[in-house]
């Protein structure tokens, strides 16, 4: 079964403070499972990474071993970058009061009639009102 990978587990299996078994139960699925993730999530991830290393949270070796991993996933990459597109986003934002990037997500799951994998709450409680079962 196909999912839509939030960046919040991701970065789970990046920082080591962040380490949990659901993450890595996960972790375990994206090589069984079709993983689909929305455009922003590489910035987001190598942001996340930097912040890290900036707040001495990471080494630099640990953000190039991270990159290094995550590149060797079989991740697909939504394309969509429509004016229509970032309308829905922002109307799934304002309607489940979540940002823009966490909206990306939701907007994925439900455009692919996936489940989400996610450690963020507030994306779990809309995801859960909006029928996407959580992974």
């Amino acid at each position: 079964m196909a999912f839509v990978l939030d960046a919040s587990i991701a970065l789970s299996w990046c920082f080591p403070d962040e380490s949990n078994e659901k993450a890595d139960s996960i972790l375990l699925r994206c090589e069984l499972e079709k993983v689909f993730v929305p455009s922003i999530w590489p910035i987001e991830i190598s942001n996340a990474l930097l912040v890290g290393w900036r707040r001495k949270r990471l080494t630099q070796e640990q953000v190039e071993t991270a990159m290094r991993l995550l590149s060797l996933l079989d991740i697909q990459i939504s394309t969509s970058h429509s004016i229509q597109h970032a309308r829905r986003i922002i109307q799934l934002a304002q309607q489940w009061e979540l940002s823009t990037y966490d909206a990306s997500y939701l907007d994925l799951a439900l455009q692919e009639g996936i489940p989400l994998a996610t450690a963020d709450e507030k994306l779990a409680v809309a995801a859960k009102k909006s029928s996407i079962p959580l992974f």
